[in-house]
């Protein structure tokens, strides 16, 4: 006795079949989207940010033996100088620089100049003239475009730099979403 099974249907669904040209199209889809996105980003990334933090590199390390000669004669001077930044008039912030010599006399005759680097933008620095405004007193206003600068002070008599100083501070009064 044996008993005799029906057959089975036939199937007409094929399913998914993985091919070599779906493989194909896989891996240009996938690799395609890899290299436009590098692409965009690599764009934005020129774009937004040079990558310059010195407009004149080569000129700056050709100079490097006369910055140390001048830092050591700037370390003999003794000089005490003091940078102090506030908020001024009008939505302006104020440096105020004085300058003590050795012995602690004011020293006057000087012309100074400040230069406000921002960290990573170059199109934000902004250079100071200062003035005197009492003996040893030198001072200057400016709009603050950033909340953090590099402060470079340059103090001269007659022509020659006499005093420099490199700081990073924190301004007072900015209010802007640039630094």
């Amino acid at each position: 006795m044996s008993q005799k099974l029906p057959d089975a249907p036939k199937s007409t669904d094929r399913g998914f079949r993985l091919t070599g040209w779906s493989v194909l199209l896989m891996f240009v889809a996938f690799f395609g989207t890899d290299i436009a996105m590098n692409v965009y980003m690599a764009t934005r990334a020129i774009s937004t940010f040079s990558g310059e933090v010195a407009s004149d590199p080569y000129k700056r390390g050709l100079n490097y033996d006369k910055e140390l000669a001048a830092a050591r004669a700037q370390q003999a001077l003794n000089w005490k100088v003091t940078m102090t930044f506030s908020p001024g008039s009008n939505g302006k912030d104020r440096v105020q620089v004085t300058a003590h010599d050795a012995s602690g006399q004011v020293i006057e005759g000087l012309t100074g100049e400040i230069a406000l680097d921002h960290p990573s933008d170059m199109q934000f620095d902004t250079r100071l003239a200062l003035a005197a405004v009492a003996p040893g007193v030198y001072q200057a206003e400016f709009t603050p475009h950033m909340r953090r600068a590099r402060v470079i002070l340059n103090l001269s008599r007659g022509g020659q730099r006499m005093f420099r100083s490199v700081n990073h501070v924190a301004l007072p009064g900015a209010e802007t979403s640039h630094g």
